[in-house]
């Protein structure tokens, strides 16, 4: 009997679907199929979550031709011929030839156009939510007619101006935006920051990169959910928009670029877009749409940590001390440079030493040592990495080392993968082992420009530091996510962050990043320098720390260092708001004064909440959270009066 049903389905999976529903379910979801109408409606709780804007919506009546037909459509296509300059919007609701067809989770739907452009999607249902998933490599284009980018559910979860509800962006730190706020225009901005190998005449990139591949929405009446590209992130775009006089929607959805693009000046007073004919990246995009069962942001990050962060539970980490050892500066005689160079530094193993031993629970701290080798600082191999004898002797080293691992302190070495160098050949390779150097390229003139050339140190096969084993393997790698053009074997940006990501997982021990971008977090020990803002965007109504959010529990975090920082007090603020480590800079020996002087007054309340997961975050009123932590304590911050409160209460 199991066979014959087995081979029933088989079968059914090769026709077409049928005119009736079809529904597929998981837990409290459901997805329904009608094929006549090649229409899907996706359920929670019973509770329909619109995949495209409805018709009768309130304000609906303002769109008109092409903005009514996207606002039905479950994907939005961008067509070029890159002979003449010509781009096509191709909507799915106006497809010439759509086709639905089963399968076991879920439904295929085929599109086509006459234009000589098509592509399949999958919509399946599973515990985490509606997968939509389209596969690049399967896609049909013409000889001279390309797809440049496709947008998925760009009318998902619509909101009118009667609703009410809001948008959550990883923008930074995170972005509150309320439905109907009154901002106008579109925020565009690519997942982890602009591609940095494609050139740009004018910097449009935000101050703070989007840091994780996803989006929350609430709206009455239907909910909440997170959207989160779980594959070909790295080359999406979060786009978002809220009502306003030609918008009657407030939406957010993903749009992934195939395609680079730049502008090419054709007169002295007109520009034309160029784009790349080759598509680079050739392989599976797919968004999760995954129903949060709680309202609020906060429940928001908690499905989202659940779901895609497999660390923790973290060990508690109050401080986090980063010694700045060695500047690279050039020897100049009467004026003129010379091929030498000196390592200044007035720190060193003593120096950390003695700001380690005034810790009142030493055990809850970890160092970091920056510019710390010379053949890294000189753009030279990764190989048998030997602390510089700036930092001390052998026996002070020890010393330090010796009392870190009696207290269970994590030390850590930084190795930065982008370093400006005018070596002749490259000596440098990337993760993949090819021979690599980063420039900017321009897709209109398709050559790159040596002035932007740096080369890449890429991460060990191994280890990073190779000086001593109870040095923890710690990378800045994470900080950009780019395309390679120039090597006979372009590598796309996507494939790129996965080459990362993998590299790291494969380390024998934890390691710690910068910034903190999600393909760098499968088992990071810490994130160092995570940003303490949003990009602070027109749309945005104000900041949430909902990275942290995600964060807190799971894997400890810093900010910048508060000694660095032009607004010390902030910097502390944040940290306490969000259960962070306290972090300082040591450039000079004055530097412990302060540091003591800081410990005394704030070391106990960050170490009270410390590393610890939040369970409630809200904002009281403008400039005043309130953050409740998973141990009891709440803590108040405002940031009109530059102060805080900390307490225990009964949870």
């Amino acid at each position: 009997m199991k066979r014959i049903l087995i081979l029933l389905l088989l079968l059914m999976s090769l026709l077409p679907l049928c005119a009736e529903d079809i529904v597929f379910t998981s837990q409290n979801m459901s997805l329904s199929a009608d094929a006549e109408a090649c229409s899907l409606v996706f359920s929670v709780n019973g509770n329909e979550w619109p995949l495209v804007a409805s018709r009768p919506m309130f304000g609906s009546y303002r769109l008109r031709g092409a903005q009514r037909v996207r606002s039905q459509s479950l994907f939005s296509v961008t067509a070029i011929a890159p002979e003449n300059g010509r781009v096509l919007t191709l909507n799915t609701d106006v497809a010439d030839d759509v086709s639905f067809e089963l399968l076991p989770d879920g439904v295929s739907a085929r599109y086509y156009f006459e234009e000589g452009i098509g592509f399949s999607a999958q919509f399946t249902l599973s515990d985490r939510g509606l997968a939509v998933t389209v596969d690049t490599s399967a896609f049909i284009e013409s000889e001279d007619l390309f797809i440049s980018q496709i947008e998925f559910l760009p009318f998902i979860g619509a909101a009118s101006v009667r609703d009410s509800g809001f948008i959550v962006i990883p923008d930074g730190e995170g972005a509150f935006v309320s439905f109907n706020n009154g901002h106008r225009g579109t925020y565009r901005e690519r997942i982890y920051g602009r591609d940095r190998a494609e050139t740009r005449d004018v910097s449009t990139t935000a101050k703070t990169p989007i840091m994780l591949p996803m989006f929350g929405m609430e709206k009455d009446g239907a909910g909440s959910i997170i959207a989160v590209a779980t594959e070909g992130a790295a080359m999406a775009e979060l786009v978002s928009s809220v009502s306003y006089e030609n918008n009657p929607y407030n939406i957010a959805y993903f749009s992934f670029c195939l395609r680079a693009s730049a502008e090419e000046s054709i007169s002295s007073d007109a520009v034309q877009i160029v784009y790349e004919s080759p598509r680079l990246f050739d392989g599976r995009l797919q968004v999760v749409y995954t129903p949060v069962s709680e309202s609020g942001y906060t429940a928001m990050a908690a499905t989202f940590q659940k779901l895609y962060l497999n660390n923790g539970p973290c060990e508690k980490r109050s401080v986090l001390l980063i010694a700045e050892g060695e500047e690279k500066n050039d020897v100049d005689i009467l004026g003129l440079p010379t091929p030498f160079s000196v390592y200044p530094s007035e720190v060193g193993f003593s120096t950390v030493l003695e700001a380690l031993q005034e810790l009142e629970n030493p055990e809850e701290a970890a160092v970091v040592f920056e510019n710390w080798n010379e053949r890294m600082l000189n753009g030279k191999e990764q190989r048998n990495f030997r602390f510089t004898h700036a930092f001390g002797s052998r026996k002070e080293k020890a010393e330090l080392l010796d009392f870190c691992d009696n207290n269970s302190i994590l030390v850590a070495a930084a190795c930065n993968p982008l370093l400006t160098s005018s070596r002749s050949g490259d000596i440098i390779r990337d993760l993949s082992g090819r021979p690599s150097i980063q420039y900017e390229y321009n897709p209109a003139s398709s050559v790159g420009d040596d002035d932007t050339k740096r080369y890449l140190i890429s991460i060990s096969e191994t280890e990073f530091c190779t000086d001593d084993d109870m040095l923890s393997a710690f990378c800045v790698i994470g900080e950009i996510a780019y395309s390679d053009y120039g090597s006979k074997h372009p590598m796309d940006r996507e494939s790129y962050t996965r080459t990362v990501k993998e590299k790291l997982l494969s380390l024998a021990a934890p390691y710690l990043v910068y910034n903190g971008f999600y393909y760098t977090l499968g088992a990071a020990l810490f994130v160092v320098d995570l940003p303490d803002t949003s990009s602070r965007s027109f749309l945005f109504d104000y900041d949430i720390p909902f990275v942290p959010l995600c964060l807190s529990g799971k894997i400890p975090f810093a900010f910048q260092s508060v000694n660095t920082s032009s607004d010390p007090m902030r910097m502390l603020l944040k940290t306490i708001e969000t259960g962070g480590t306290l972090c300082y800079s040591i450039r000079h020996s004055e530097d412990l004064e302060w540091i003591e002087k800081s410990n005394s007054q704030y070391l106990a309340a960050i170490s009270a909440v410390a590393s610890e997961r939040i369970v409630q975050h809200e904002q009281i009123e403008e400039g005043v959270f309130r953050t409740m932590f998973e141990n009891g304590f709440e803590v108040i911050t405002d940031y009109e009066a530059m102060e805080y409160s900390i307490k225990e209460v009964d949870v």
